[in-house]
């Protein structure tokens, strides 16, 4: 009975597990089947959506893109950068320009790209290629030779066959400078003996003579400020393109934003503010009468659009402007003083008070100006030769709270001033004052080492965000200041 009743059991354990095998299995093939259901729907999605874009691809099958290179245009400014020199030009018919002490056409520019190597021949420009001269050895598997081999060449006058007579041949036959380098490389009994880096820089040396060449640079605001620190950094004030940078990232220069400038750099300056904001903001040219110095402006050859949003204010105005923004500010504070509203000082130029239409056009776009001034800008940059501190300090008013200053100055001491006075007023947050330095390397295989010749530094940014200051708390700190000031005086007479 008990066998019987075991085996029993047994029997019913193997049905059961048979069952739940079944089970299982048709688990399995139920779940296989729903997931690939589920995956040939997705696929007949994705076979109808490729169907639908292919159909719409079809409708632009005859339409033709074209790539759109950016060429020089007649009348636009240049950079033509050499080894030894580089010029802004402007680009006209039939002008020339003095390369070597001798007048060359360069009207063969306009049409070409940006960024185009031209070489001299014949007294014109010709376009040519990135390599003039293919250099007889393998520069990539340059070895560090010993320097005595270089010692050890003859200096002697009979180095090289080819003379003064056979040049003359040669240029007369119409030979290129690339084949009357050759030939004197051929010629040189010394030039296999000479180490790499020598037959570079004799190449070098025979291509600036008889293959000049130029590059024709599209002005940017990096390559005005580059340009005029190599060779006349006095123009600029000795500003950096990296200093320049460090000034716009300081200010907070962005689309839509509002900003007033004083700086004495040619415009340099205001291009790299009128060129970061495009056509998106508004400029107020805070200068020095009469007339703004606008060179490296028009060198960046700005859309009129972007130009429209620059309006020059003469720095005699700033006066009458801070009267009126003290009236102002003194409605805000005060109202109850003032009887009724306090008038609107928007002024409104009317024709008949003037000569003609053109001088009282002038007038509105300077009170138009004044008035851009008066409801606040978003930014102040101050880069001059003239004293910042004065400047600041009569421009405070016009910045909004919450807003970035930065002033540049070639030296630290007026600047620190104004800083010790911001921090004493409590009149501005996050104050930085910083020196601009670098170090220029050059870097060519086994000869990496900083520059020869440079100046590590590049003047001093003063940065901060202004701060409301309360009425009472600012006379309070104005009489603590005048105290100060004449226990100073009385000490000094003592």
């Amino acid at each position: 009975m008990l066998c019987f009743g075991i085996k029993l059991a047994s029997i019913r354990s193997h049905s059961v597990q048979k069952f739940t095998s079944k089970f299982e299995k048709y688990s399995k093939f139920s779940s296989k089947r729903l997931d690939f259901e589920v995956i040939s729907t997705v696929k007949a999605k994705t076979m109808t959506e490729k169907l639908e874009y292919q159909s719409s691809l079809d409708k632009f099958k005859d339409f033709k893109v074209e790539k759109r290179i950016s060429v020089v245009n007649e009348n636009d400014f240049v950079l033509l950068e050499s080894e030894d020199f580089s010029k802004f030009v402007q680009l006209k018919k039939n002008s020339t320009f003095p390369f070597h002490k001798k007048p060359i056409k360069i009207d063969g520019i306009i049409g070409n790209p940006w960024n185009s190597m031209f070489s001299v021949t014949e007294g014109k420009l010709v376009r040519c290629g990135e390599a003039n001269v293919i250099t007889p050895f393998n520069n990539t598997n340059t070895k560090h030779e010993e320097q005595n081999v270089e010692s050890t060449i003859s200096s002697a006058s009979g180095v090289q066959k080819l003379d003064q007579d056979g040049l003359e041949e040669l240029k007369k036959k119409g030979s290129t400078g690339g084949d009357i380098i050759q030939a004197l490389m051929e010629n040189s009994t010394s030039f296999s003996d000479k180490t790499e880096f020598s037959k570079e820089k004799y190449i070098k040396k025979k291509k600036k003579k008889y293959l000049p060449s130029v590059r024709v640079i599209k002005p940017s605001s990096f390559n005005i400020c580059k340009s005029y620190y190599v060779h006349k950094p006095e123009k600029i004030s000795h500003i950096r393109s990296d200093a320049l940078a460090l000034l716009l990232n300081s200010a907070n220069i962005q689309i839509n934003s509002k900003v007033a400038i004083v700086e004495t750099c040619v415009g340099l300056v205001l291009g790299a503010v009128a060129e970061r904001l495009a056509e998106n903001g508004k400029i107020v040219n805070i200068h020095v009468p009469p007339t703004p110095g606008l060179t490296a402006l028009n060198y960046l050859n700005l859309p009129k659009a972007t130009l429209d949003t620059i309006h020059h204010l003469p720095l005699d105005f700033v006066p009458e402007c801070k009267s009126r923004m003290k009236l102002r500010e003194d409605f805000l504070n005060n109202p109850k003083n003032y009887m009724e509203k306090l008038p609107s000082d928007r002024f409104q130029i009317e024709v008949s008070d003037y000569v003609n239409e053109k001088a009282a056009s002038k007038a509105q776009k300077l009170e138009d100006t004044k008035q851009m001034l008066l409801d606040g800008v978003d930014s102040l940059i101050i880069a001059t030769k003239h004293d910042p501190e004065s400047l600041l300090f009569n421009l405070w008013s016009f910045l909004s709270p919450s807003s970035q200053f930065v002033v540049y100055s070639q030296f630290i001491q007026p600047l620190a001033e104004i800083y010790d006075k911001l921090m004493k007023r409590g009149m501005a947050v996050q104050l930085d004052l910083i020196e601009v330095w670098s170090r220029d390397y050059q870097v060519l295989p086994q000869r990496t080492h900083p520059t020869m010749k440079m100046t590590a530094a590049s003047g001093y940014l003063l940065s901060g965000i202004k701060v409301i200051i309360p009425p009472k708390a600012e006379k309070e700190k104005e009489k603590e200041e005048g105290e100060e000031s004449e226990a100073k005086k009385q000490k000094i007479e003592e």
